[in-house]
């Protein structure tokens, strides 16, 4: 009977494991040319994104977010609202996560505001009593609108990635 158990809890395992890799990127509407661009969509978050992870400390397992289920899963973010995003995170989910968000139009921004602001909420609420660092952190990160854009930078270091991302944002 164990081995039966063993082998069933092995092919489920496998089969969650392979389900998850290969997935396909969902194309926002722009990129399936429904919606038109804001006119904010000279800025490149990707590479905005990869100037912030090359001069801040990154953790050594590093998330990045790649499709719009993601966004729900980890942010609670409508992945219809989204534009484009570059996000990248502690892959324990304790520590950095530098979230970059273009809108589909400015109207969304609110809601991917209020989405992130809970997501902030209930990280504290979970980690204040066991990881008052990364807590405090949390409570010290503010979600931010420059248009089309959001953002919200927990890092040690977050003042050097907000510095960046506001030299490419208020060109």
């Amino acid at each position: 009977m164990k081995k039966v158990l063993l082998i069933v809890a092995l092919l489920l395992a496998f089969t969650m494991i392979f389900s998850s890799c290969g997935g396909e990127k969902n194309e926002t509407p722009v990129e399936q040319g429904i919606v038109e661009a804001p006119a904010s969509a000279s800025v490149d978050i990707h590479a905005v994104m990869d100037e912030i992870t090359s001069a801040v400390e990154m953790p050594q397992e590093v998330l990045e977010l790649k499709t719009n289920e993601d966004l729900g899963d980890y942010l609670y973010v409508d992945g219809s609202l989204v534009k484009d995003f570059a996000v990248k995170m502690d892959a324990g989910n304790i520590g950095t996560m530098l979230v970059i968000i273009e809108a589909n139009s400015e109207a969304n921004t609110q809601q991917i505001v209020e989405k992130l602001e809970k997501k902030v909420a209930d990280d504290i609420n979970t980690y204040k009593s066991y990881n008052p660092e990364y807590a405090s952190m949390l409570e010290n990160s503010k979600v931010n609108v420059d248009g089309a854009f959001v953002s919200l930078f927990v890092s040690k270091q977050a003042d050097r990635a907000v510095e960046i991302y506001n030299s490419y944002i208020n060109k």
